[in-house]
């Protein structure tokens, strides 16, 4: 994936952006009408001074400078050689008729601040640190001593009280939260949502945690789907941050796992865009977990397996037996049997049969059979380990499983048989 920021400009309805190496090229449709309510700490989104636009962002004045507001969702045509996809993005506006599409790490942001080299003030600030760490720990307590919601906010608007500046943490306010679905049933957090004190907690997280705190509270509201309007908020800044390169390949499956259960399959089909442009990072530890999330997708799940067409080939060789299997299970419940991936696959197994358990080998070999794929390599593996093992298979499902290959296949190995 070229790394490339796209400018869309409404006077413009429809451009071709080219030039981006390897056949790559994006055309950007009409954009939707649907506007998607972000919150982060980047400035970079603020309106342009002379734009008078309703608010239509988290709702908190206090972060009211750096909400992201004017996002909208649009689609765009992302051409490699004869492939032609049209895949969602996350667009911004940032001119008065100017929008960009982030697909890369290219983003906005204001410039860092220098930090003080002084080491007096180094002390001072670590003893500040130390104090607060303090202070947000006898919070917590608090929290969780806690009966009420009513008491659960009084200990944090003491909290914000107490240091007017900088307010609670935001593992304060995730422990608020995990409280407050504690004590209250779903009826009393349904109105909950909706009140200025709980809006101020989830913009506390989204605009301060860190994408690992937001991934595990999302995992807990699962079983709270009554609460669309915060799932929307953390689910919009997670796909926020993958358009701007800040997770991982491991949060983006785990960010896309977790939003499936979650029921937001129109945020999931986002996330292809970070996964893209972080093609070089998927290596033997993590491939198994971007193949696991394929069938999650739908609509950019062409453009996800693209991407593992052309990484897979260079780090096979370094695969373990298990991610191996879990590849191929996912091709499985994908039924997709891209033939790059397989013959890959194949090769591994060949190469590698000297060090597969049976019960392994038995389901490398139930999933080829089941993604139709059969070649030379397999024969000749499953060959290599029947002569070296012989009567000495334990596995009656093993046996099993290679007589079936063979029928399916018609193989006929005297070897084997």
């Amino acid at each position: 994936m070229s790394r490339c920021v796209l400018w869309y400009s409404l006077r413009s309805p429809r451009r071709t952006v080219g030039g981006f190496g390897a056949s790559l090229q994006y055309c950007f449709p009409q954009l939707a009408a649907r506007v998607c309510a972000f919150s982060s700490k980047d400035a970079g989104d603020d309106p342009p001074p002379t734009t008078n636009t309703p608010d239509s962002g988290t709702g908190s004045t206090a972060n009211n400078s750096g909400t992201k507001k004017f996002v909208r969702n649009a689609t765009i045509l992302v051409q490699q050689g004869c492939d032609i996809q049209e895949l969602p993005v996350v667009v911004r506006k940032i001119a008065e008729d100017e929008f960009v599409s982030f697909v890369s790490d290219k983003i906005i942001t204001a410039p860092p601040t220098a930090s003080p080299t002084n080491t007096d003030v180094g002390g001072a600030k670590s003893a500040e640190v130390q104090a607060s760490l303090e202070s947000e720990m006898e919070t917590i307590k608090s929290i969780e001593s806690c009966h009420s919601t009513k008491g659960v906010l009084t200990v944090l608007h003491e909290r914000a009280a107490d240091a007017p500046g900088t307010g609670y943490s935001p593992s304060v306010a995730i422990h608020a939260i995990e409280k407050i679905l504690k004590v209250e049933s779903l009826l009393e957090l349904k109105e909950l949502e909706e009140s200025e004190p709980f809006e101020r907690i989830v913009n506390c997280i989204v605009f301060n945690a860190d994408s690992k705190s937001i991934l595990d509270l999302l995992d807990e509201l699962r079983s709270y789907l009554e609460l669309p309007k915060t799932i929307d908020m953390l689910g919009n800044e997670l796909v926020y941050r993958c358009s701007e390169n800040v997770l991982s390949i491991e949060e983006c499956c785990d960010a896309i796992e977790v939003l499936t259960q979650c029921r937001r399959p129109e945020m999931v089909e986002k996330f292809w865009s970070g996964i893209a442009d972080q093609e070089k990072t998927i290596s033997e530890r993590n491939v198994h977990f971007v193949f696991s999330i394929l069938p999650y997708l739908k609509v950019s799940r062409r453009a996800v397996l693209t991407v593992l067409e052309r990484r897979i080939p260079q780090l096979w060789w370094q695969m373990s037996p298990n991610a191996t299997i879990e590849v191929l299970q996912a091709l499985v419940a994908c039924k997709l049997s891209p033939f790059r991936v397989t013959q890959t696959l194949a090769r591994w197994l060949n190469t590698n049969i000297h060090a597969v358990a049976e019960d392994e080998l038995g389901a490398i070999l139930e999933a080829f059979t089941n993604l139709a794929y059969s070649d030379a390599q397999i024969e000749r593996a499953v060959e290599r380990y029947v002569k070296a093992k012989g009567v000495k298979v334990s596995s009656q499902n093993l046996i099993v499983t290679i007589l079936r290959h063979c029928e399916e296949f018609r193989l006929r190995n005297a070897h084997i048989l």
